[in-house]
């Protein structure tokens, strides 16, 4: 697995969850890919609670990570996404030191004070497993929901961009790891 972080400011509307969206953006493979804009889902929602709500995603800027993986189960994405989803609250609680204990996950959501900090989804395209994480960096009065942001962890430490690469580097470690240990292991009978 690879990863890469895109320079150019984009803004995310659903479209870019799609296969080879790495690929596209020069990375081949399993792959991780992370950039910074706004957010604005409504066509091209793909979770059904949301859309039989008529809900819709918004967010002024948000850091976005597409995962793709090749040759997995919509169950192995939905795992893997939760994975990523609890590397993000462990590293927050190390970086956040001042009040860690708000800081907490539930399911694939992330809260910090008890407002909601990410949007996450995991689907299938006809070829690979895909998992979209939104962090919100900026919310604005236009989010359809109670939302914190980057804003409210002062001593994070760190800006955004070294954030994300941080983070893609422990979770493509992680996705090696595991890769490791399924083949070190022998069947039994």
């Amino acid at each position: 697995m690879k990863y890469k972080f895109l320079n150019k400011e984009q803004k995310y509307d659903g479209t870019q969850l799609h296969s080879h969206f790495g690929y596209e953006n020069g990375v081949n493979g399993d792959s991780i890919v992370s950039f910074i804009g706004p957010a604005e889902v409504k066509e091209h929602l793909v979770d059904c609670e949301d859309r039989l709500k008529n809900d819709f995603i918004r967010s002024e800027s948000m850091l976005h990570f597409i995962i793709e993986i090749f040759d997995v189960s919509l169950r192995e994405m939905v795992v893997r996404q939760r994975l990523f989803v609890t590397q993000i609250v462990d590293f927050l609680k190390v970086l956040v030191i001042s009040d860690f204990n708000n800081i907490h996950r539930e399911g694939d959501d992330i809260f910090v004070g008890g407002k909601k900090f990410s949007v996450s989804i995991a689907t299938l395209s006809p070829v690979s497993g895909l998992i979209h994480v939104g962090l919100n960096i900026k919310v604005g009065k236009s989010c359809p929901v109670i939302a914190s942001s980057f804003a409210d962890l002062p001593d994070l430490g760190y800006d955004v961009k070294s954030f994300a690469i941080i983070l893609m580097d422990k979770f493509v470690k992680e996705f090696q790891d595991i890769q490791d240990a399924c083949y070190k292991v022998k069947g039994v009978k």
